[in-house]
């Protein structure tokens, strides 16, 4: 298991990486001040931006590290060590889907903070303890593919000829230039700003808006926005497995 633990670097953590690496797991660790340096916050963003490497994060810092936890679907796991004040409250009510809490009895909460009570056990609990959390939040996050450009959901596959994915694109991210010889697809954008190469042609398109991918059509879809681009595509035809992609340019070097 890959594991990057965000530390508060007034309390002496030393143990729980030592422990989890002795336990087999690969363990990076970045340490920050209980009022972050523009530094530090700089060091976060750019460790939430790579850390689709990783198969958790922990975050044992408080709420602030969240701010940066919607850049992954990587699942970040939060121990709070104090009450949370009425804007961490905020922010931690806008937990996605794979952001976990632990109560005092260990036990996982999510998304929000319904209920969550603080320990200082937890301060002191095992790796093994934390392993097996791990373990849990890995397993239920499980369904997201990552890919370099962000990851997909598959919604429905259906063997009567259709297969639903939810897309997410970081920002400034791109799929690959591609075609397909079994399949048409319907693109419909959720959210953000996408843009759309279909053939010889570009579009612009915002959330409602949609295209019609033709079997054989060259296309590929880019966020250009400084949000990620959710969209919903719907495929249609006779077979629906990723080896029906045939790539003529792609930014990270797949074949």
């Amino acid at each position: 298991m890959r594991i990057v633990l965000i530390l508060d670097d007034a309390f002496p953590w030393d143990d729980l990486p030592a422990d989890l690496e002795h336990l087999g797991h690969e363990v990076r660790v970045l340490k920050i001040g209980t009022s972050p340096t523009l530094r530090e916050r700089g060091a976060l963003s750019l460790l939430f931006r790579d850390a689709c490497s990783y198969d958790v994060i922990h975050n044992l810092t408080g709420v602030a590290a969240l701010l940066y936890a919607g850049l992954t679907p990587t699942p970040v796991v939060t121990t709070l060590f104090s009450p949370p004040g009425k804007d961490e409250r905020e922010i931690c009510a806008q937990a996605q889907s794979n952001w976990f809490f632990l109560d005092a009895a260990g036990a996982l909460l999510s998304p929000g903070l319904n209920g969550i009570e603080t320990t200082e056990q937890l301060r002191h609990a095992s790796a093994g303890f934390y392993e097996a959390v791990y373990e849990q939040v890995i397993k239920a996050c499980a369904k997201k593919e990552r890919r370099p450009w962000g990851f997909f959901e598959v919604l429905a596959d259906d063997s009567s000829g259709h297969k639903v994915k939810r897309i997410t694109l970081w920002p400034g991210k791109r799929l690959s230039l591609q075609y397909h010889t079994r399949r048409q697809e319907h693109w419909t954008v959720v959210s953000g700003k996408a843009r759309v190469t279909l053939n010889q042609e570009i579009f612009d398109l915002i959330a409602a808006e949609s295209i019609d991918i033709a079997r054989g059509a060259h296309h590929r879809i880019e966020n250009i926005g400084k949000d990620l681009v959710v969209i919903i595509e719907v495929q249609l035809g006779e077979y629906f497995g990723e080896d029906d992609i045939v790539r003529i340019e792609d930014d990270f070097g797949r074949q």
